[in-house]
């Protein structure tokens, strides 16, 4: 009798602390779920309809690196550097404007020509040095590269369009376009700039009195 009182009480105590326990016990944390990813606002039409470049096109270049580029003429002697670029109302480019002569801008002469006459010219990949048959490479400053001993192949350097060309060349020397004409950006300019060479208007002296 005693012992079926003791187990009765022993689970009545076990059913106890049992509820207890649930009552104290903090509620399961709630699954964190995925934020709904933000919609993309609709195009309008006309940007819908618009050929969108993402990556420069290697036959195609930067209209703003143009400027400051190194002109050549045809005696490999450098005649100036390129100061403007002239565009038509359709954005094709007609004309450049090199910066002739003078010393650090002073003296310096604008003469325009039509972009047609201009070859840019990119340099070809420059070919790294190969060291003589029978010397040894430099020693590695990492200890667990491999050890090279001897010739090594020439190696080709290759570079990616960065669409700015290196040089430009024309068929014409610094003294071809030292005696051109120069390019003003007005017509009120040229007008104020050109010297007035017409020769002075002869006057007709009256006679001398006669004593």
């Amino acid at each position: 009798m005693r012992t079926k009182i003791f187990a009765a009480a022993l689970a009545a105590t076990a059913l106890s602390t049992g509820l207890a326990m649930a009552q104290t016990a903090p509620p399961p944390a709630a699954t964190p779920t995925a934020a709904p990813m933000a919609e993309k606002p609709a195009m309008s039409p006309a940007a819908a309809s618009t050929k969108f470049m993402t990556v420069l096109p290697s036959d195609q270049m930067r209209g703003s690196k143009l400027m400051g580029v190194d002109v050549y003429g045809s005696d490999n002697a450098k005649i100036g550097d390129i100061d403007e670029v002239i565009l038509d109302r359709d954005g094709k480019i007609q004309a450049v404007v090199i910066g002739v002569g003078g010393f650090l801008g002073i003296g310096k002469k604008d003469v325009a020509f039509p972009f047609s006459e201009l070859t840019l010219v990119d340099e070809p990949p420059r070919m790294a040095a190969a060291p003589a048959a029978g010397v040894t490479a430099p020693a590695n400053p990492n200890p667990n590269a491999p050890a090279t001993t001897g010739s090594t192949a020439t190696t080709t350097t290759t570079t990616e369009n960065d669409g700015v060309p290196d040089r430009a060349t024309v068929k014409m020397t610094k003294a071809d376009l030292q005696s051109a004409p120069e390019f003003y950006y007005s017509a009120r300019s040229a007008t104020s700039a050109t010297p007035n060479t017409a020769p002075p208007a002869s006057r007709t002296m009256p006679p001398a009195a006669k004593p």
